[in-house]
């Protein structure tokens, strides 16, 4: 492109009312929305999603096999199952915040026989109290040949000796933990016990951390944010693993020659006969793919829960791609982030951004009206296979989940988000060979965390 736009910003919000919903209320409409089963239902018949997570635990074995770990949002369980499954994991902390869904996880993990290797936490992963595990110092004798007990650290600046012995699980202040934390102090070094239901989990004692975290263009509904808090409360410091460990955003110019945009504005009232709220219904039901993912073929089922909760569809839609709307028909040059899980923070996910800088490859160009965004996530490498071929060896991972239009499925499908001047949906001729320039950013709302503003500039 050689003119230079400003286009605006589209907002991915839940509504337009004046006041923002209260951290409270939007964590708990979050957490209610996941009550409905159906959701779930289309998450597990997602068959790259479930090959991909069942691939990594299957190749990451020896790596898993005795081993303590947690799924943070388990849901109905069963990547936690499959820890153990698959895995031979020795013990798993599965984690969710919904009661409905907890309770159901609970079910299918006693059905499975597993309930004695699996915990289920009802509760968000930021309210598990993290436990200072008491490491008692060696004994020495003293001058007059007795023996005196060293000082058991408990957490700075305090200091617990014999004789003034503190019952385990006693509650402490500090200064450096945010408030949101309940520290408490333990003297077993059993991350797994029953009574962790009720006191917390050690810190740093988790081995390796599952989640299945990811939102529309990666990041809707900020889950990454709970996985990282669980990363720096609970993962061990030295070889803990992350599945996955690696992210990568991808954003594509669009062809929309042929994309059924007078579709998308027929029900406007201006559109049809004046009349009110059938663009609400209905370009829902079209564009925002309430559907299923119909695990016969790459086709959507005609009806399904609603997944793109906070989306609105006339600002991004969820929508299936094929080659057919890509103006850049390779992936190369269409990443424009990528986040390392083991050292990405909760502030780097305030706003992640990037650049497009790729010439069209399309044969005959095509008409450039939107920019669609898709992710891969890597899983680790298992470290038998590193130690095999060497460091200097560039590693394929143990899996892939790719939601690339080139790919089969997904439930989370790609973004589309239009270019707009002014609230009109505008257009640009592209011919093959033309250079696309744009840049896009993904920021954390200020109104509710869990959404995302998309920000494009071309």
């Amino acid at each position: 492109m050689t003119t230079k736009r400003e286009l605006k910003r589209r907002k991915v919000a839940a509504s337009q009312q004046a006041a923002s919903p209260s951290t409270e209320a939007s964590e708990a409409e979050y957490f209610h929305a996941y009550g409905d089963l159906s959701v779930h239902r289309l998450m597990l018949r997602d068959k790259p999603r479930m090959e991909a997570y069942s691939t990594s635990i299957r190749t990451l074995k020896k790596e898993i096999e005795g081993k303590i770990c947690m799924d943070v949002g388990c849901g109905s369980g069963v990547l936690s199952l499959l820890l153990v499954k698959l895995g031979g994991a020795k013990h798993v902390h599965a984690v969710e915040g919904c009661a409905r869904v907890a309770n159901l996880a609970r079910q299918l993990i006693a059905q499975n026989g597993m309930a004695d290797r699996i915990t289920v936490w009802q509760k968000r992963v930021e309210d598990i109290a993290v436990i200072k595990e008491q490491v008692e110092e060696s004994r020495v004798e003293n001058e007059n040949g007795k023996k005196a007990s060293g000082a058991k650290k408990v957490d700075d600046g305090q200091q617990e000796v014999e004789g003034e012995k503190k019952e385990d699980a006693t509650t402490i202040s500090t200064t450096t933990a945010p408030a949101s934390i309940t520290t408490t102090t333990s003297a077993t070094s059993s991350s797994h016990r029953k009574e962790d239901i009720n006191d917390g989990i050690v810190a740093n004692s988790i081995d390796v951390i599952v989640s299945e975290w990811m939102g529309f263009h990666l990041l809707h509904e900020a889950m990454l944010d709970s996985v990282v808090i669980a990363r720096d409360r609970f993962l061990v410091k030295e070889g803990g693993l992350l599945l996955p460990d690696k992210c990568k955003i991808f954003a594509a110019p669009l062809d929309l020659r042929n994309y059924r945009t007078s579709e998308k504005n027929y029900f406007k009232p201006e559109n049809f006969f004046g009349l009110e709220g059938f663009e609400e219904v209905f370009l829902e039901d079209e564009y925002k793919f309430d559907a299923e993912v119909d695990e016969e073929s790459s086709n959507v089922g005609t009806r399904g829960p609603n997944i793109t909760r906070g989306i609105k569809p006339e600002e991004v839609l969820v929508h299936r791609l094929d080659d057919s709307h890509l103006l850049r028909t390779k992936d190369d040059y269409l990443c424009f982030a990528e986040l390392d899980l083991h050292k990405v923070t909760v502030e780097d996910l305030r706003c992640v951004k990037g650049s497009v800088s790729c010439k069209v490859t399309k044969n005959g160009g095509g008409l450039f009206g939107g920019v669609g965004i898709w992710f891969e996530c890597l899983f680790p490498i298992p470290t038998s296979e590193q130690t095999r071929k060497g460091t200097s060896e560039a590693l394929l991972p143990s899996a892939i989940l790719s939601t690339s239009p080139k790919k089969p499925m997904t439930h989370w499908k790609q973004s589309i988000v239009f270019l707009e001047v002014s609230g009109q949906h505008i257009f640009a001729e592209v011919p093959e060979g033309e250079q696309v320039d744009f840049e896009i950013s993904l920021t954390q709302s200020e109104t509710n965390k869990r959404h995302y503003e998309i920000g494009l500039e071309t």
